[in-house]
């Protein structure tokens, strides 16, 4: 398929492992109901264990490209692989248990042929948890480059949401492939981020629609409310990929410094609120490990200066003074009340 200057095609790439039929389906069909003949769904089948359902849902529309890993791979070597198939001009990520919110589409290609020379489309996105509602702020279009990437390395500042994630954005795909942009595949946490950042190091045009795209739904059966086993160690590695897109500034390594301790943070919630294999002394073995880190520690402490729950800066305290008694008691209570 030839790509034109004034092409709107679109590629819509859904990565999927072992996925909910039913989800899958109501991702693609949100897509389907809206695409024109040009455009494309491309599901990659990460080594599903079963994947007739998948195969079966593909075959509805000849709009729908269907590949299949051998092995379990990851979601970032699936992008990756539908990114460099990729026949359209444009591309945007989809995940298996979200959908394209209606009529988001048409208002979409509307911009991309009043804005032909971007690299990047920036769209709000949804978030939907049980009956709660709300949206992303999107980031300033004006704002320097040099913010955005701290704003996304802390995780924090005025528009974290919308930048961190690779989803609610439309690519151009001779854009990623000229600088060489893909997710890193041995990052398996927070790889949104990173693949963004390096979005943002090769300095694209972005225009920002004012168009709601895109809806995460929580879904208690993701990965992200399973048990990791040795998920520190994914955070370490993710650290070590956002020093190498770091400049050395204080600005920077205050930013990082407060990614890192949301990671302490979040590991330490990995631990506690599952209900693993592991003792309660087991888990405690395992969180004072890594607390047992100064750095760790004081990256706690940064991080505890942007929270603003209470009862989550408690946890963040009990952390820090390493009570872990307590701190094992809140994140029991604090399922409770999110329960």
């Amino acid at each position: 398929m030839a790509k034109k200057v004034g092409d709107c095609n679109i590629s819509f790439i859904i990565p999927c492992y072992n996925p909910r039929l039913e989800d899958l389906k109501t991702a693609i069909l949100s897509i389907l109901k809206q695409i024109d003949r040009g455009d494309r769904i491309v599901v990659v089948d990460d080594g599903s264990d079963d994947s007739s359902g998948i195969l079966e849902t593909c075959k509805i529309d000849n709009r729908i490209k269907y590949l299949r890993n051998k092995t379990n791979a990851g979601v970032s070597f699936s992008r990756n692989r539908a990114m460099k198939e990729c026949s359209t001009k444009w591309l945007t990520f989809v995940d298996a248990d979200d959908e394209v919110l209606p009529d988001s589409i048409k208002a979409i290609k509307d911009e991309l042929k009043k804005n032909k020379n971007i690299d990047v489309l920036v769209c709000s996105v949804g978030w939907q948890k049980r009956n709660e509602y709300y949206e992303f702020p999107l980031m300033d279009e004006d704002e320097e480059l040099k913010f955005l990437k701290v704003d996304l390395i802390s995780s924090v500042g005025k528009h974290p949401r919308s930048i961190g994630i690779a989803v609610g954005k439309i690519y151009n795909s001779d854009f990623l492939k000229q600088n060489g942009v893909l997710f890193s595949n041995h990052v398996t946490r927070s790889e949104d981020n990173i693949f963004f950042l390096d979005v943002l190091m090769s300095k694209p045009v972005i225009k920002i629609a004012p168009v709601v795209m895109y809806l995460i739904k929580d879904n208690p059966y993701s990965t992200t409310h399973k048990y990791t086993e040795n998920v520190w160690y994914a955070f370490s590695n993710t650290l070590k990929e956002f020093e190498k897109h770091m400049e050395k500034s204080r600005t920077y390594e205050e930013a990082l410094s407060i990614r890192r301790g949301k990671y302490v943070y979040m590991a330490s919630v990995n631990e506690f609120n599952s209900d693993n294999y592991r003792t309660l002394k087991e888990k405690k073995a395992i969180v004072k490990e890594i607390l047992s880190i100064e750095q760790n520690r004081n990256a706690l402490k940064a991080f505890y200066n942007t929270r603003g729950s209470f009862i989550k800066r408690a946890m963040i305290r009990c952390l820090v003074k390493q009570r872990l008694n307590t701190a094992a008691l809140l994140f029991s209570l604090r399922n409770k009340v999110v329960a």
